[in-house]
């Protein structure tokens, strides 16, 4: 009888090699609790070390405080012309009323009550525009220094030069638009373009301002007839409207100044969440 074959079974184990094995698996964290909630935007970020800075001065302390009392000062003094020039306004506005109305009608006492007014208004209009070019030409002068400090330069330009530049009648047709531009070179934080096309158009209007007043005085004296004076009240009427426009436009104008300067030194610090 023939010898009967012995089969072997034979099982391939496939195995990974050792540097092909997974780690093994860590325990798992026991739960963490709930998602934390923010009731404002966190406004932590990078660790980063901040030096102290130094001590201001006492001569710059004087100098920051002593701006910002110009700034106060030269805005109120503006308000109060822009108030005067605006009843000033009124005023002519009235006597041209009653001018039309007296050439078909005669007028009794309210036309002398109404020229006394627009007279009254009239010199105190020429005084507070005086007070407030030289008060204008005191910020434009701490202004500059402010702003040439800074950079650690000395402002070119004498405070002479720019008083007389600001308030002597003719030569402050032209030189603050200039001396505005130069503010503006020494200031990174305001839009270039649109700043110096703001000084462009401003000194613009403040020439033909200028013009439109001389005009308007040449007229008035020269009138000789009712309809050639009642032209030049509605001339002087429109006149004091623009100034008191202006006036508050330039309030404004030194308001931003110091606004801009504040926000372009942010106090906060905002990360991109990875």
């Amino acid at each position: 009888m023939p010898q009967q074959r012995r089969r072997f079974a034979v099982r391939w184990i496939a195995s990974r090699p050792p540097e092909a094995r997974p780690e093994p698996r860590r325990p798992r964290r026991p739960a963490a609790g709930a998602t934390p909630r923010y009731t404002e935007i966190p406004r932590w970020g990078l660790t980063q070390t901040f030096e102290p800075a130094a001590p201001m001065a006492l001569a710059d302390r004087f100098r920051a405080g002593e701006l910002t009392a110009i700034r106060v000062v030269t805005r109120r003094v503006l308000w109060v012309l822009a108030g005067v020039m605006g009843a000033a306004a009124l005023t002519e506005f009235w006597l041209y009323g009653l001018l039309v109305y007296n050439r078909s009608s005669p007028v009794g006492v309210s036309s002398t009550v109404a020229q006394w007014f627009a007279v009254i208004f009239g010199a105190l209009s020429v005084l507070v525009v005086v007070a407030a070019a030289i008060a204008v030409a005191i910020w434009l002068i701490a202004q500059r220094d402010e702003s040439y400090r800074a950079d650690g330069m000395r402002d070119p330009r004498s405070g002479a030069q720019l008083l007389i530049g600001t308030v002597v009648p003719v030569v402050n047709w032209f030189w603050p638009m200039a001396f505005a531009r130069e503010l503006i070179d020494r200031r990174p934080d305001l839009p270039a373009d649109r700043a110096r096309r703001l000084v462009f158009i401003g000194g613009g209007a403040w020439v033909f301002l200028n013009l439109w007043a001389i005009a308007t005085v040449t007229i008035r004296v020269n009138a000789d007839s009712l309809q050639w004076q009642a032209n030049s009240v509605l001339m002087t009427a429109l006149c004091d409207l623009a100034v008191a426009g202006m006036a508050l436009l330039l309030a404004e104008a030194v308001r931003r100044l110091a606004d801009e300067k504040e926000q372009a030194q942010p106090t906060k610090r905002w990360l991109v969440a990875a």
